[in-house]
């Protein structure tokens, strides 16, 4: 998709390490753009663990929302962007991928933080696990003060899970189910990713992976 749309060749991460490799490299680190510690994360540390014997020393970075810090400063972030739409008739939903992995409750530890620092117009849900859109539907009914939604991507780029599952006309879209409970529904097509505060925290843990890898200091 990039490739196609933006004219960029990026290397797959597997023919990235395998290069590295080849290159003889004495140590690489390894920043994911993954939220929480899913499947995905776990495939990923298999990978870079599989090029021990070839690569000096590997580090992976942790993933964005891995400690209270993190979950602290994405709330800071997200909520900033999306502050002139907390007018009290407006419910804020942040729509993530999830996991059929532990690390899902992340999502349910955020939503209870944010009320918490009083964000209380702020709804999170799944594609793929609970909280999902139902759970998000029965939350606003339950508050029946809103007119409007914003679906915002709790996710670090907008792809398809985007583009599809939370802002397209499909009839189970998020944009659509939304429409049907007759709200005025508007989306944010843009990821964290675009968010400066949100890429200094992958920053620092790029940093901290760096950091771990004997004998180089920054």
């Amino acid at each position: 998709r990039i490739r196609e749309h933006e004219g960029l060749e990026i290397s797959h991460i597997r023919e990235a390490l395998e290069q590295a490799a080849k290159a003889e490299i004495a140590a690489i680190a390894v920043q994911p753009i993954y939220l929480i510690k899913g499947y995905e994360y776990g495939v990923l540390s298999d990978l870079v663990s599989s090029y021990g014997d070839r690569l000096g020393r590997a580090a992976l970075g942790k993933p964005l929302l891995s400690d209270e810090g993190d979950l602290d400063a994405v709330i800071k972030a997200v909520t900033g962007r999306t502050a002139s739409y907390d007018d009290g008739k407006t419910a804020i939903c942040l729509v993530g991928h999830g996991t059929e992995s532990d690390s899902n409750r992340i999502y349910v530890r955020l939503q209870e933080k944010m009320e918490k620092a009083g964000y209380g117009n702020y709804y999170i849900g799944t594609l793929k696990k609970e909280p999902g859109a139902e759970d998000v539907q029965r939350a606003l009914k339950k508050k029946g003060c809103y007119k409007r939604v914003v679906l915002e991507p709790l996710m670090a780029a907008a792809g398809g899970h985007v583009y599809h599952d939370m802002a397209g006309e499909e009839a189970d879209s998020w944009k659509s189910v939304m429409e049907r409970d007759g709200y005025e529904v508007e989306c944010i097509l843009e990821g964290l990713g675009q968010i400066p505060a949100v890429c200094s925290i992958y920053v620092e843990h790029v940093r901290e992976a760096i950091s771990s890898l004997q004998g180089i200091c920054i």
